[in-house]
């Protein structure tokens, strides 16, 4: 028995290993996902030079910066804030909600980078979100999508 336990051990260690190394399933999950992040990001540059922007607002939760290589228009990359005001919890009292608000809300520029949506339970801007509608009728009566690949592309109308 006292050589088994030191056996047992050794072996939930190194199938703790295989599973976090390069041939484990979570590292074969993050491949892909960041693999199809970059390939869409790369044909998004392609398409609408997002790159070449001066700035672009992300309404997304924060890796878009990261593949598009464009500066954020708004102090904060991610719209952190925007996205945890929700119906049932209120940060409206704070200044740095204001501030991301009416950065958000005045943006003039041509194109916005916006999480995928669709999927409810991934709501990450909230969109479903009753104090979110205001925003978000701001941003749809003057913006269009033009692209949905890993993100939602919005472009200014004319």
């Amino acid at each position: 028995m006292k050589k088994l336990i030191p056996l047992i051990i050794l072996a939930v260690f190194i199938l703790y290993l295989w599973q976090f190394s390069f041939f484990g399933g979570y590292t074969n999950y993050e491949s892909t996902f960041y693999g199809t992040r970059y390939e869409d990001a790369t044909f998004i540059n392609a398409k609408y030079y997002l790159d070449h922007e001066p700035s672009v607002l992300y309404l997304e939760p924060g890796d878009a910066p990261y593949f598009i290589h464009a500066n954020s228009s708004c102090r904060y990359i991610a719209a952190l804030i925007l996205s945890r005001h929700r119906d049932n919890w209120n940060l409206s009292n704070l200044p740095q909600y204001w501030d991301e608000y009416h950065c958000v809300a005045g943006y003039q520029g041509k194109y916005i980078v916006m999480e995928l949506g669709g999927d409810k339970a991934l709501d990450w801007l909230g969109e479903n979100q009753t104090v979110r509608q205001p925003l978000l009728k701001i941003l749809w009566n003057n913006y269009t999508v033009v692209e949905s690949k890993s993100w939602r592309i919005l472009e200014k109308r004319n």
